[in-house]
């Protein structure tokens, strides 16, 4: 049966307006390390840093795989802000040396679609603390701030210890990251580690985009019939 031509039309404007809609980002939020969006990303470790160490920059420049970012501290106590290697048991992570600072994730990789990792608290020896560590069951420990390209910006609070991944996933290229205590504590410090980078979108754009490519193609080969 052949589709009238204004169907035709219909379904192709309806293709693109969902396409154009996918353009104002979507960011979601997922625990699951295993999603196959961070499974193929490329993964900081640090291990390239000293343990116990001091950073004399604020601002360090990093890779992780061909992905470019810096990671930064907020500067909110000039005498004491910083970065601190973190000795974690087994691993190493990313440190403010001051408890009501954050951490700053720019990335400089305009194609990251999904970014993660653990993101917990530390104390003063830069060993990791629980999710709950004496507060409240349940309540959450840290909170993330992501921010895409067009600056459109997501948060999600979260009760985390070292073990538990928070990722997010943009169908529009991620810019920003910043991760706080979400309950400023001075024997506590915001700290990072395992820092995942996709360049895999959301499924759902590439969906669209397919949807609405077969429907202009649907469109030409009837018009080539005419």
């Amino acid at each position: 049966m052949n589709m009238p031509p204004f169907a035709i039309r219909h379904i192709v404007a309806a293709a693109l307006v969902c396409a154009a809609g996918a353009s104002h980002a979507t960011i979601v939020f997922t625990n699951s390390a295993a999603s196959p969006v961070f499974v193929g990303g490329s993964v900081d470790r640090f291990t390239d840093q000293t343990i116990n160490s001091f950073l004399p920059d604020l601002s360090i420049n990093r890779t992780a795989g061909a992905f470019r970012y810096t990671a930064a501290t907020t500067f909110n106590e000039p005498a004491e802000s910083g970065l601190f290697i973190a000795p974690l048991a087994g691993n190493i992570g990313l440190s403010t040396t001051w408890f009501d600072d954050s951490l700053l994730f720019n990335l400089q990789s305009r194609n990251v679609f999904g970014f993660g990792g653990n993101f917990f608290r530390s104390n003063i020896f830069g060993e990791a603390v629980g999710a709950n560590g004496g507060g409240a069951t349940g309540a959450p420990t840290v909170r993330i701030t992501v921010t895409d390209v067009n600056g459109l910006s997501f948060t999600q609070a979260v009760n985390a210890s070292s073990t538990t991944f928070s990722g997010f996933i943009s169908d529009v290229p991620l810019r920003f990251v910043s991760v706080s205590i979400a309950t400023p504590d001075i024997e506590r410090f915001i700290t990072a580690d395992n820092i995942v980078l996709s360049a895999v979108p959301e499924p759902g754009t590439y969906a669209l985009l397919v949807a609405g490519l077969a429907a202009i193609g649907l469109l030409a080969r009837r018009r080539r019939a005419d």
